[in-house]
């Protein structure tokens, strides 16, 4: 068990694949969405037509009252003045279970709904909006006002994802209530909106219903805006692991698509149901997955590892629930399900706020200072949330949503907290290259010091001894051997303590070196030294070539019986660039065991040098490799090393 969360822990909740999954299945909606519509939007209202518009809507509308069975008619009419006074059964739509069922059951259905005043309106319309059934309206005469669809089993009745808006002409003949039969299938419910909201002139009903519906547009354009914004940025900067970043842009961006595709105005202004079914029936199921993702990456999963808990129960209710939402038009079972469980679902909203406000709370108290403003933003959403639950289960069906603000609160509270953390893991960053600059210089000059310490008493005393040897057998060529060494000791004392300096005076170093070790080694060793190209614009640190040579006598002579001692050194410089330097010498070489492993194999001066090339240059190659038939052989390849305007940094 400890294995599986452990396994669960590192693929789905540390990392952002979760969001992203989410992520995914909105975007597969929105492609659905364009496909299907291909930008076919009627913006021209006065001409919209029936059937063009459809939504998935399975509640019936509240402030009405209903008759769950079919009234007798007379001949072709209906007495309504009987009617009227008939036991009619005020329909609460939340809290009454058993209405619910037995609306479902019955394929007649009668609601009435009180009429408004419409004396005044020179050309009375209702804009209305119905899913799932058939229906006619009436007026207290008797008056057939509108028909959609026929009002018998000879044609199939449309189903739970079948919607339309209509328009229902009115006339001026006073009325007291407004009569609607409908015949649905029997098993499931059916949707229609309330009359009193939209019985007008048409350019007053165009006017209000947009007017009513713009505030959660542009809410919900915002989210989406915010969410896109957000995902763009983790991208760019990917390599960065903004994980916190995509966790509020998949949350945002869920949000907004949510809400824009359950609004009323946008559904009636575009010719595309299915797809819009799709996306309101699948996006709201990862909604809270994302958000408890994004506040696990900030505070932790929690006492109790709460918010781990509430990833894996929304996880499982998105799938879920996306699966039988699917399948909810085909099954009466899954209607009745729905129906039964509908509270707990408005509960387990509650338990998703709930949650992060007690993370965060227990975040804050151990001294997270974003704790707080979380932990705010959250009691705030989740009072704003229980007061719209409050109205719906009021039947309130005027009722303006007021969780946007909330929503709008925790991802400001989000951003803010991510803005601060982005902020201050860049000044960390900084810092900690500032840092790592000045230690590599540390170190750098260490090496270098390190490097001139063992070689200048070695190479001093050698020069020395070469000079008193030369007193005895060569005296005219003291002053040529003092003036080298003294050239090579100013080199030591100006030049070693830059980062770069220009190959001609270290090839001119190291010339005057050999010089001095061909006085030391008389006529026993022979120097093979040229070059090859254009180096005026070639840079390199300095003591790059002179220990590489120093080896050989070092190492390779030193050890050696040979009288007949070759070191060879060219350098060359290849037209694009391509620097080359080739060293072997015919000495004692080095053992099998040194050349087969590498950390002995660096561990002189030369592993200094090739930390030093690396360090600077992207694309090197340093090898060493035994000559044949003795000796050692050591080469350097530098691409790109030209420089035009070199910078001569001081250490």
């Amino acid at each position: 068990m400890e294995k599986i969360t452990d396994w669960l822990r590192s693929y789905l909740l540390d990392k952002p694949y979760l969001s992203i999954f989410a992520l995914f299945i909105s975007l597969i909606g929105i492609l659905l969405f364009v496909a299907q519509t291909y930008f076919n939007v009627n913006l021209w209202f006065e001409h919209r037509t029936p059937k063009e518009t459809s939504h998935h809507y399975i509640n019936i509308t509240a402030d009405s009252e209903y008759i769950a069975h079919d009234l007798e008619a007379t001949g072709d009419s209906y007495d309504f003045k009987k009617i009227k006074y008939l036991n009619w059964r005020t329909l609460k739509l939340w809290a009454d279970t058993n209405d619910l069922q037995e609306i479902a059951q019955n394929s007649y259905i009668w609601m009435r709904f009180e009429a408004k005043n419409i004396d005044q309106i020179p050309d009375p319309y209702c804009l209305v909006e119905h899913v799932g059934a058939n229906f006619q309206v009436f007026n207290d005469s008797g008056e057939l006002l509108f028909q959609s669809g026929k009002m018998d089993f000879s044609e199939k009745l449309p189903s739970q994802l079948q919607g339309e808006f209509s328009w229902i002409k009115l006339n001026h003949i006073p009325t007291e209530y407004y009569y609607v039969r409908f015949l649905h299938r029997e098993g499931f419910l059916f949707g229609f909106t309330a009359f009193d909201n939209r019985i007008d002139s048409q350019s007053s009903i165009y006017k209000n219903f947009a007017k009513i519906n713009l505030l959660p547009i542009i809410f919900s354009s915002f989210f989406i805006v915010v969410g896109t914004l957000c995902a763009l940025v983790y991208f760019i900067e990917y390599k960065k692991k903004y994980y916190k970043l995509i966790d509020l842009a998949i949350f945002s961006f869920l949000v907004g698509l949510t809400e824009i595709t359950r609004n009323h105005f946008i559904r009636f202004i575009l010719d595309n149901s299915e797809a819009l079914i799709l996306i309101s029936m699948i996006v709201p199921n990862f909604v809270f997955i994302s958000m408890h993702s994004g506040l696990r990456r900030l505070f932790g999963a929690g006492k109790w590892n709460i918010l781990n808990i509430l990833i894996y129960i929304n996880l499982a209710m998105a799938i879920f629930n996306s699966i039988l939402g699917l399948q909810i038009d085909r099954s009466p079972e899954l209607l009745q399900f729905f129906i039964q469980v509908r509270f707990f679902f408005i509960s387990l909203t509650i338990i998703n706020i709930l949650g992060p406000i007690i993370v965060s709370y227990h975040a804050w108290r151990k001294g997270d200072e974003l704790g707080l403003g979380h932990c705010i933003s959250f009691i705030i959403v989740l009072f704003l949330v229980i007061i719209e639950i409050y109205i719906t289960l009021s039947n309130d069906s005027s009722r303006i949503p007021v969780t946007y603000w909330g929503i709008l609160i925790g991802v400001f509270a989000q951003g803010l907290s991510l803005e601060k953390s982005i902020f201050s893991n860049g000044q960390q960053i900084q810092e900690y290259k500032a840092t790592l600059l000045k230690a590599e210089k540390s170190l750098k000059e260490a090496q270098l010091k390190t490097l001139q310490s063992k070689m200048s008493p070695h190479y001093l005393f050698n020069s020395l001894n070469t000079i008193h040897a030369l007193h005895k057998t060569k005296p005219e060529l003291i002053g040529d051997a003092i003036l080298r060494l003294a050239n090579n000791y100013r080199y030591f004392m100006d030049k070693t303590d830059r980062d770069l300096i220009p190959f001609e005076e270290e090839w001119e170093f190291t010339d005057d070196y050999l010089h001095l070790q061909k006085l030391r080694f008389y006529d026993t060793v022979r120097i093979e030294f040229r070059k090859e190209g254009d180096f005026k614009n070639v840079f390199l640190p300095p003591l790059v070539l002179q220990p590489i040579v120093e080896n050989s006598f070092k190492h390779g002579f030193r050890t050696s019986a040979k009288s007949n001692w070759l070191i060879h050194i060219k350098a060359s410089l290849t037209p694009e660039g391509k620097f080359q330097l080739l060293v072997y010498d015919n000495g004692a070489g080095l053992s099998k065991e040194i050349l087969s492993n590498p950390n002995k194999l660096w561990e002189r001066s030369l592993g200094n040098i090739k930390e030093r090339i690396e360090h600077l240059y992207e694309k090197t190659h340093f090898e060493i490799v035994q000559n044949f038939p003795s000796g050692v052989r050591i080469s350097l390849e530098i691409e790109d090393i030209i420089s035009e305007s070199p910078i001569l940094l001081n250490s």
